[in-house]
């Protein structure tokens, strides 16, 4: 039977972006103080009238992410929480929110499969055939993931990052709710190392309707083939829809059949 969060086999994932965890810590510190307090008094402070399921969540996402620990039997804030909300220098703030984005175990999964490559587009598919998340929430657990990975400064472009860069800030940043276009993403069909990715607008001044209707925004993905320098150039349209990546991969198995094989080695020196 599935959590709240949408699991059904135990994977902990909050319920909330790391951007609303923050804002709910500072409510707690600002209502409790760093000192103890129970699960009844974290939700009062959080503008509840005590435990329900909406507010236990929402606690619970403040653990997920670490940002409170146990204390007895209840909670305070922890040093990485401290660290958030109390940062010695700028860049303290963002190693701390780098640190807290991973700490979910669903995170810590993700992050380390996808790290240095680019995020899928069926991400939701994944969560729930490889992760257990529930067929009815994976939109909104892959939506949470992207969003919280993006406020951290671990996903830039559309690729997983090995970490924040320094001097990392996101107070001033919008939320990533707010944005109404995503960015698209390569789906892991392809090893990760050699893609670098550029997103580019096209725009074509228009004196016509056929015009007006060619004008489309694209995004570029550039696949080292290999070593000797080969690439192979992609632009593909935004939005970019499941049914769009169902017709390439019918394309790649179309050319499996019609190339021909050759010689498959890689050039002298171009191992791994």
């Amino acid at each position: 039977m599935a959590d709240a969060a949408g699991l059904e086999r135990g994977v902990k994932n909050p319920s909330d972006t790391l951007q609303e965890a923050e804002t709910m810590l500072q409510h707690v510190r600002e209502q409790v103080g760093f000192g103890p307090a129970s699960r009844e008094v974290l939700a009062e402070a959080l503008g509840y009238r005590g435990i329900s399921g909406t507010s236990g969540r929402k606690v619970a996402a403040l653990s997920h992410y670490g940002l409170l620990e146990r204390a007895g039997s209840g909670y305070r804030i922890s040093d990485l929480g401290k660290q958030l909300l109390m940062p010695k220098e700028p860049s303290e703030r963002g190693r701390a929110l780098a640190v807290a984005a991973r700490t979910p175990a669903l995170y810590q999964r993700l992050w380390a499969r996808y790290q240095g490559g680019p995020l899928p587009a069926l991400l939701p598919n994944l969560l729930v055939r490889e992760h257990g998340v529930n067929q009815r929430s994976a939109d909104e657990v892959a939506k949470i993931f992207r969003e919280t990975m993006q406020f951290a400064g671990l996903l830039r472009n559309g690729i997983m990052q090995d970490d924040a860069p320094d001097g990392h800030e996101t107070a001033s940043e919008p939320s990533a709710r707010s944005q109404t276009q995503p960015v698209a993403t390569w789906p892991d069909l392809q090893p990760r190392a050699g893609f670098v990715e550029e997103e580019r607008l096209v725009a074509q001044s228009a004196t016509d309707d056929r015009q007006q209707a060619d004008s489309r925004r694209t995004q570029r993905y550039t696949v080292a083939l290999d070593k000797a320098g080969r690439l192979a150039v992609i632009d593909l349209p935004l939005p970019l829809l499941h049914r769009d990546l169902q017709k390439i991969l019918a394309w790649v198995d179309y050319m499996n059949t019609v190339v021909e094989d050759g010689d498959t080695s890689e050039p002298a020196g171009d191992a791994g």
